[in-house]
């Protein structure tokens, strides 16, 4: 089974549990996790977690440790228990993007990414979003991003579809056919 597979499994089991706790509380287990997936990332914490020399205890104690920093509640740290000790701790990250997108989506809100070569200027940017939101029908949490390996034009990313309209891509259609 997929890793994808996997965290999208641990995502509908958590958002199942607690969709009936209320709007606030599934935001800010969404919140919540997303913080711990950051903490993650810190080299050191991710070096422990991933460690074979630690028991599942001894991991969980700490990363445990970590949660209650940032306020993890119960069905949080439930996950982080059930991952921990399926050996599948270092999942937190993925785990928690695939329940964002379960909580956007019940909340009939959209993640869109949009991707430029240059920072767009304000009414650019407030273009693109005013398109997209009409083009989707639907409330978006659009965020802008900058790659300047993009070359021009622009990369879309509307949950898991991607939408390249990319100079670099463009080029790379053309390199295939020649």
């Amino acid at each position: 089974m997929s890793d994808t597979t996997v965290t999208k499994r641990y995502a509908t089991a958590l958002h199942e549990s607690v969709a009936g706790s209320g709007a606030e509380a599934v935001r800010g287990l969404k919140e919540q996790l997303r913080q711990m997936a950051a903490a993650l990332e810190v080299p050191d914490l991710r070096r422990l977690a991933d460690n074979p020399r630690l028991t599942p205890e001894q991991k969980l104690g700490v990363l445990l440790a970590v949660g209650e920093k940032v306020g993890l509640s119960g069905p949080g740290q439930n996950l982080l228990k059930v991952l921990v000790h399926n050996g599948r701790g270092l999942l937190l990250g993925h785990v928690a993007e695939a329940f964002a997108e379960l909580v956007d989506a019940a909340e009939g809100r959209l993640p869109v990414t949009v991707t430029s070569a240059v920072t767009l200027p304000g009414e650019a940017a407030a273009s693109v979003d005013s398109r997209l939101r009409e083009i989707l029908g639907a409330e978006a949490d659009i965020a802008h991003r900058v790659d300047a390996g993009i070359i021009g034009g622009l990369v879309v990313r509307i949950g898991s579809q991607v939408f390249d309209h990319s100079v670099r891509y463009q080029l790379a259609r053309l390199r295939q056919t020649l």
